[in-house]
């Protein structure tokens, strides 16, 4: 585990380059930063409706909350600060989709995953269970997968 010393040095400096790099999406959707002592936010609405807005929040506690689409999962641990910026561009050029799960009886929903995928890098997955604990009969779902469209054409 890094050093307190080292770990806030390596926050700046992705802190820098996410700002850096988020300055060519400014064209493509309206991007609001915030920073304070215990955290760094952007917050991405892509002027394409189809496509994928996002919050993250980088925490001075080595935790991160990100809301990607209509889900939202705080708490999460940073493993590596070089994992955001490949994150954040696999949201804009459209590689990342929600998928829903409901009861074929009765349309409850009882489990929602995001998926995001960066380009030559390792798959970036969440999930969460809704109210039904016993629902492993996968026969017995209906998947729905929501794909977002990237914030550019081409992208």
């Amino acid at each position: 585990m890094l050093s307190d010393d080292v770990y806030q040095t390596r926050l700046r400096t992705t802190v820098t380059a996410l700002e850096q790099w988020l300055c060519g999406l400014r064209a493509l959707a309206t991007v609001e930063t915030a920073r304070d002592e215990a955290c760094w936010r952007v917050a991405i609405n892509p002027h394409v409706v189809e496509a994928c807005p996002l919050e993250l929040v980088l925490r001075t506690d080595r935790q991160f909350d990100f809301s990607i689409g209509p889900e939202t999962y705080e708490d999460q641990p940073v493993d590596t600060l070089d994992m955001f910026q490949p994150l954040l561009a696999a949201i804009a050029a459209g590689k990342v989709k929600t998928c829903r799960w409901t009861t074929a009886a009765t349309a409850t929903l009882v489990r929602v995953a995001t998926r995001v995928s960066p380009h030559g890098g390792a798959h970036w997955q969440r999930s969460r269970a809704i109210g039904l604990v016993g629902w492993a009969n996968a026969a017995n779902l209906i998947r729905d997968e929501r794909h977002y469209a990237p914030y550019a054409r081409g992208a």
